[in-house]
């Protein structure tokens, strides 16, 4: 097999070099105008509503969460303290 020609060479980087910058700045085109139209699309305000409304509850059940932590945390302490006392 004869071996590649100069010219042949130098259009299989040059190609090899235009592929690995056109693919990422293809993605790169492709995720910022789909971005901007996520970013464009308008809010309703019942949507805004529902999301204030799921996150007070999300709050309110961590707040549970924390409390029953610190009760366990109490209740572990007293549990430890009974067993050093033996």
């Amino acid at each position: 097999m004869p071996s590649p020609s100069l010219f042949e060479v130098v259009l299989f980087y040059a190609l090899s070099v235009a592929f690995w910058i056109a693919i990422p700045l293809g993605i790169f085109v492709f995720a910022r105008r789909l971005l901007r139209a996520i970013e464009r699309r308008p809010v309703r305000e019942s949507q805004i509503a529902e999301l204030t409304e799921r996150l007070q509850r999300l709050e309110a059940r961590l707040e549970d969460i924390a409390d029953e932590t610190d009760r366990l945390r109490d209740d572990q302490r007293f549990t430890r303290q009974l067993l050093t006392e033996r």
